[in-house]
């Protein structure tokens, strides 16, 4: 029988063709790689390069405009050096006349004129004194430093106490009404949630009394007096209303505080046309300043003097940023979640007010249990009041 012998030609030939073919597909993967690589060297090299320029940025506009501002203001430089990480340290001497409170309030004022902020601050243990630790656009850049006139000795620099997130506060109004799921699922939810309660209704001192079981910051959910008159009833012995009298005001919040004697602090119910009130507003923060309560302005009303006239009576204070849920269609709430941590973002703390409604229990269920909210440190009301 004879052999057949078939060529091996065709057979070297294929061979040869996936060889080459795989070389081909390890270098055009290496290649992707290398392309990779210096996209991210790229990138990195940029982020450096914008993070170095909001620094010199920062450290320029701090030692012209809010120098001399503070200089102008009355205070004298007693030191200009950098500090670690090539961050600016200034030191000013003023007046035995000047109180920490008014020299916090200047010196608020003259950094929020140039978009700094305050990451935190750090009073003297061993002799008067203030320092406040600054940022510009999200960076730290540098410390501010006031001491009596007179000071000697050598200053150590403390440092700063701050979170590297944002602070988000969220507080949750309308409490008291009833004790459904709802009130449960926001008083489980795993976070520093602030709850707000209504005095006078049925469930009200028993919403205070579960929710600081729970871990939760309790605060008086104040009915004020509303421009639209048909609003103003329903809780007609608590509500603050224009025309009472320093006695009638300080009944009323007693009466809150007895009922609700876990609160910390106080927000408004409504109150467009009382929060517009000087008078009024000064009848409540003299009664919450007499009993150590924070206030926050819930804005009901673009006129409100809420806040100014808390801080111009030494009341810890703040202002809700944005309201979550105006609409409660739960995609609109997300967004306007969304819009709340941009802003803390920017302003490195925002205050987000919302309502015992079960879409937004179900959005921030959602964005706890996503991880959405990762970005920002949620904090209590009380952790961010500035008095």
């Amino acid at each position: 029988m004879k052999r057949i012998r078939y060529p091996s030609k065709p057979l070297r030939t294929a061979w040869k063709r996936i060889r080459d073919e795989l070389r081909l597909r390890t270098a055009f993967i290496l290649l992707i790689v290398a392309v990779i690589a210096v996209i991210g060297l790229v990138v990195r090299y940029y982020a450096k390069t914008e993070r170095d320029v909001i620094l010199e940025r920062g450290r320029y506009l701090l030692n012209t405009c809010i120098k001399h501002a503070i200089i102008n203001s009355g205070f004298k430089e007693i030191r200009a050096e950098s500090g670690p990480g090539n961050q600016l340290s200034l030191a000013f001497s003023y007046g035995g006349d000047r109180s920490m409170q008014s020299i916090t309030d200047i010196v608020t004022i003259k950094l929020r004129q140039h978009e700094f902020g305050i990451i935190g601050t750090h009073a003297l243990e061993d002799r008067e004194g203030l320092i406040f630790f600054v940022d510009f656009q999200g960076r730290p850049v540098g410390t501010l430093t006031f001491l009596p006139a007179g000071t000697k000795g050598k200053i150590e620099i403390a440092e700063p106490r701050v979170s590297r997130r944002p602070l988000l506060v969220i507080i949750i109004d309308d409490f008291g009404y009833s004790n459904n799921g709802v009130v449960g699922g926001f008083l489980k939810l795993p976070a520093a949630i602030t709850v707000s309660v209504i005095p006078g209704h049925q469930y009200s001192r028993w919403t205070a009394s579960e929710a600081q079981k729970a871990g939760k910051e309790i605060m008086i959910h104040m009915p004020m007096e509303s421009e639209i008159a048909e609003m103003n009833h329903g809780e007609d012995q608590f509500m603050l209303r224009i025309r009472h009298s320093n006695y009638e005001i300080e009944q009323r919040i007693q009466a809150a505080v007895m009922e609700l004697p876990e609160a910390v602090g106080m927000n408004n119910h409504m109150g467009s046309l009382a929060t517009a009130d000087r008078l009024i507003m000064e009848k409540v923060m003299i009664s919450l300043r007499n009993r150590g309560l924070y206030f926050i302005d819930s804005l009901t009303s673009p006129k409100s003097i809420a806040y100014e006239v808390a801080r111009e009576n030494g009341v810890a204070a703040a202002v809700r940023t944005v309201f979550l849920d105006n609409n409660r269609d739960k995609s609109e709430i997300q967004a306007q979640f969304e819009k709340v941590i941009r802003i803390a973002e920017k302003h490195r703390k925002a205050v987000a007010v919302g309502h015992v409604y079960p879409q937004t229990l179900e959005v921030l269920q959602y964005l706890l249990e996503s991880g959405k909210l990762a970005g920002v440190e949620l904090m209590f009301a009380s952790q961010i009041v500035t008095g």
